[in-house]
This record gives structure tokens, C-alpha cells and sequence, in this order.
């Protein structure tokens, strides 16, 4: 973090030596005189192994601008209930471990595009999972649904992907120069590697 960075004074008492720290959102860095180790998980949790039961620390938060990781081995990883569903479609589409993604990508979003549609109206689900009831019966639903198989697919194909949400807004203010975000402009995407 930059020195410009607010910064803010916790004074906390820890119950046990071992625990995360309070800390607000967007923390970027901890820092406390008292603990020589903490250690964080990159999502913003920062946890401490010999804490003292009085404490105090400071926090350095903001906006943390753009901090992609690189992909590791949970980017890789397809829940055991769906392993054969993902892993069977993805023989099926050709998407073999070693071909480069530009050439994976089009296959996946015409499986898609020819095989699903989209929906918010979402009936009730049978006694499956959603994203097998999604791949095997239902064939439509929301981006949610949409982003999740192809992560999944994707992973199964040997490629890093990642699941993520935010919004996706354009309305601008007729009032001020600014743009309006709803409820209604939540969406979610694939991020792949």
C-alpha cells in the first residue's frame, strides 16, 4: 500500500492466540508491533497464530485497484458430484487439455448458445444439483447457471477458470454525470486464464 492510503488504529482484545483480525473493508495491510507473523489468504482475511490478548494494530485500507492472482490449483479444481458430467461433455465437445483456449472458447459458447436459453423465471428443480439440473434438464436459467458450467467445463478441460460476479450497469444519471447501478445490472461471468 502507498503511504497516501487512510489508515486505521484497532484496539482490540484477542480470546485465543490463534484468529483473524477485525479489519474494514478493503484492507490492503496490518501492521502490529506486537505480532511478528500475519499472515492473509489474498481475499482479504488476515490471521494471526500468537496473537496477545490485548492488541493494538493498524490497518492501511483503500481501493486495492486490480489484483488478479495467477491461476493455482483451485482453478483447476470441478466439485466430485459434477467431475464425470463436466469431464464426459468436455471429451465430447473436443476440449482437450493441450488446445489453446482461442480455439476451446468458440466450442463452449456455441454448446451454449445452440443448446440453452436464458430465463430469471426459474422453476422449481429436481432432486439433483442446480448446475446438473441446469446441464441435463432444465437448459435454461440466469447468468449465474451460465458462468458456473462454463468455469466448470472449462476446468474440466484442463483450463484455469474462475467464477465472478459484479454489475454490469450503463444507465447514466440525467442529473449528474454519473452512472446508476440497480439491483437489476447484477451479472455474472467467466474469467479464464
Amino acid at each position: 500500500p502507498t503511504p497516501s492510503r487512510p489508515k486505521l488504529t484497532i484496539l482490540t482484545r484477542m480470546k485465543k492466540a490463534k484468529g483473524i483480525l477485525r479489519v474494514p473493508q478493503n484492507a490492503l495491510g496490518v501492521n502490529c508491533s506486537a505480532i511478528s507473523n500475519i499472515k492473509t489468504n489474498g481475499l482479504g482475511t488476515f490471521v494471526v497464530d500468537n496473537a496477545p490478548g490485548f492488541m493494538i494494530y493498524n490497518v492501511r485500507y483503500g481501493d486495492p485497484g486490480t489484483r488478479i492472482q495467477p491461476p493455482g490449483k483451485l482453478d483447476l479444481a470441478v466439485p466430485d458430484r459434477e467431475k464425470a458430467l463436466f469431464q464426459n461433455l468436455a471429451v465430447e465437445l473436443g476440449l482437450e487439455p493441450d488446445k489453446p483456449v482461442q480455439k476451446v472458447l468458440p466450442k463452449i459458447k456455441k454448446y451454449f448458445f445452440t443448446n440453452f436459453s436464458y430465463t430469471l423465471d426459474l422453476k422449481s428443480r429436481g432432486k439433483t444439483s442446480p448446475i446438473t439440473d441446469f446441464m441435463t434438464r432444465t437448459r435454461t436459467r440466469h447468468c449465474e447457471y451460465f458462468a458456473t458450467a462454463t468455469v466448470l467445463l472449462l476446468r474440466a478441460a484442463g483450463i484455469p477458470a474462475r467464477y465472478v460476479s459484479g454489475y454490469m450497469a450503463f444507465e447514466k444519471s440525467p442529473m449528474e454525470n454519473k452512472i446508476v447501478v440497480r439491483q437489476k445490472h447484477a451479472h455474472a461471468w467467466t474469467e479464464v486464464f
